[in-house]
């Protein structure tokens, strides 16, 4: 809503002018209970101003906080344990066209803290694993046959690639300074009128050096009986019905560990009222993806 006069002169005085000013935090009409405001880690120092405009209705007492976060530490690397995240692909519909099924990956979002990771394609039993680490030399498996419990392709076969009309699983390393010491969030969203039923898996495996190289030990190795984590399956978006935009958070620590911990896992999605209105639901979903033994 501008500056008035005062700001301009409080501005001059501390070194800086007008124009170093943010607007992130206007809101002009008001009506928000809570205004939160974050610099970002280049920033040395900001300058931040509240003006407060009469009259005005307060529910409570009004407060400024200022809370200084610690820097973002990555995660243990060469503990003897990786943590390999999995997300396949049972179905991927595109509803929009006449109810017909189409779908291509720009319908399907997939982040690990922030980072955009693209699905190969759209075919059943295609996506992602991800290992989080990224030594040198490069990971290896001792054999690539049943890595986990189940029928489906990603539980037996560590990777496979028919190409882009066939199944894709290609495992890639992850950057360490991508991954977080504390909390690692994983978001996978699906646009409006897009069914995504998946299989979601974080997994510890534990790590051998063998010739220098490092081999992961899986459920396929004669050695290993049982590996930490959390696997689960979800459906977002409706089948050849409408639906809004729908997502899955999952948060979880203890990454590169032997014991993984999982901090939350939600589903969100927007509900659409008969009169045109909408309000957003989410759902605790912490019990359905809860760390356990795989065996």
């Amino acid at each position: 809503m501008g500056l008035d006069t005062y700001a301009a002169q409080w501005l001059a005085a501390t070194g800086e002018g007008s124009g170093s000013l943010s607007a992130e935090a206007a809101n002009p009409t008001g009506v928000t209970v809570s205004t939160t405001y974050t610099t970002a880690a280049t920033d040395a120092s900001k300058n931040i101003i509240v003006e407060v405009y009469a009259p005005i209705e307060t529910i409570s007492n009004m407060s400024i906080t200022s809370v200084s976060c610690p820097a973002v530490k990555s995660a243990t690397t060469g503990s003897g344990f990786v943590t390999v995240v999995t997300v396949e692909s049972r179905s991927i519909f595109n509803n929009a066209v006449g109810g017909s099924p189409q779908a291509n990956i720009n319908d399907i979002e997939i982040k690990l803290n922030d980072i955009l990771y693209p699905m190969p394609n759209t075919n059943f039993s295609s996506g992602l694993r991800l290992i989080l680490d990224d030594d040198t030399p490069n990971y290896d498996v001792s054999t690539n046959v049943q890595p986990y419990s189940g029928n489906s392709f990603a539980n037996t076969e560590w990777s496979y690639d028919e190409g882009s009309s066939g199944k894709q699983m290609i495992p890639q390393e992850v950057s360490p300074t991508l991954v977080r010491a504390r909390t690692n969030t994983l978001v996978i969203k699906a646009n409006p009128n897009v069914n995504f039923n998946m299989q979601v898996r974080v997994v510890q495996h534990p790590v051998d050096i063998v010739g220098g190289v490092k081999i992961i030990r899986h459920l396929g190795d004669s050695e290993v009986d049982y590996l930490n984590g959390i696997q689960n399956g979800l459906s977002l978006g409706g089948l050849r019905t409408e639906s809004s935009e729908e997502t899955f958070t999952l948060k979880f620590s203890g990454v590169n560990e032997e014991i993984l911990v999982s901090e939350s896992a939600e589903w969100y999605h927007e509900i659409f009222t008969s009169w045109g209105d909408s309000y957003d639901q989410t759902a605790d979903l912490s019990h359905l993806f809860e760390v356990g033994t795989i065996s």
